[in-house]
């Protein structure tokens, strides 16, 4: 049984325990290997486990794993559309902004999300919210996925993939902006196309840092499903809610 080791961070990085060729696409590989290909992608990112010698493939399962296909916010991104005026913010840049490769999805108003440069300053939600000045793995470049809801409200980015038969493992990593609340539900992971969900138990974030909390699982079978990024607020205002960056 191969093992699949997969991080949830600003990026998604995507490790299995074999080895792919280089230039060999993750289809060729497992079709290769005797593995049933992933269904309507076209890459991935993978490492053979527990050794020095790996080839990257994340972006053979994800599109747009790193956010790079999209711009950065400016300015920042207002909760509700009337608060764009007083803000001096571009009248599109409020509730959740879409993002390239990405299904957005929420359940109601009383909510902020999109992509933002790590080490800039626009806002999420409100003012003073702002986005970590790293990445979780210290790089002082690239880019994050930045979400806040309240009131009840429900945010989520979500790809549709199909994993091979496998263990995996999630990597997961939040930082915090602002908040001390716990939020509702953690919605960042995987879940199944027969429900099972395969989440982040973190409920309750330390505000200002980088923090990480991993998942595993193991699929018998090929397995369709999605990656999903977000969570689902108590119901409380914007000031209590957590201002998570991913």
């Amino acid at each position: 049984m191969k093992k699949i080791k997969i991080s949830l961070l600003a990026i998604f990085a995507i490790a299995i325990g074999v080895k792919a060729k280089e230039n060999t696409s993750f289809a060729q590989y497992f079709t290769n290997n005797h593995v049933k290909t992933f269904a309507g992608l076209s890459s991935f990112n993978a490492k053979e486990a527990n050794t020095q010698d790996s080839t990257d493939v994340t972006n053979l399962i994800i599109v747009n794993p790193h956010f790079t296909m999209d711009e950065p916010v400016e300015g920042g991104i207002c909760i509700y559309g009337q608060d764009c005026s007083g803000n001096n913010i571009d009248l599109n840049n409020f509730g959740q902004t879409p993002v390239i490769g990405w299904k957005s999805e929420f359940s109601g108003d009383g909510r902020a999300s999109g992509v933002y440069k790590v080490g800039t300053n626009p806002f999420l939600g409100s003012s003073g919210y702002i986005p970590p000045t790293t990445l979780s793995n210290g790089a002082t470049m690239g880019k994050v996925l930045g979400f806040m809801v309240c009131w009840g409200v429900t945010v989520q980015y979500t790809q549709l993939v199909s994993l091979p038969a496998g263990k995996y493992t999630l990597t997961l990593s939040y930082y915090n902006s602002g908040g001390p609340n716990a939020i509702a539900k953690n919605l960042i992971g995987f879940i199944d196309d027969d429900g099972n969900e395969y989440l982040g138990k973190r409920t309750t974030f330390p505000i200002g840092s980088w923090t990480t909390e991993e998942i595993s699982f193991e699929f018998t079978e090929q397995t369709n499903g999605y990656f999903t990024l977000g969570y689902k607020s108590t119901n409380t205002g914007s000031g209590n809610m957590p201002h998570l960056f991913t």
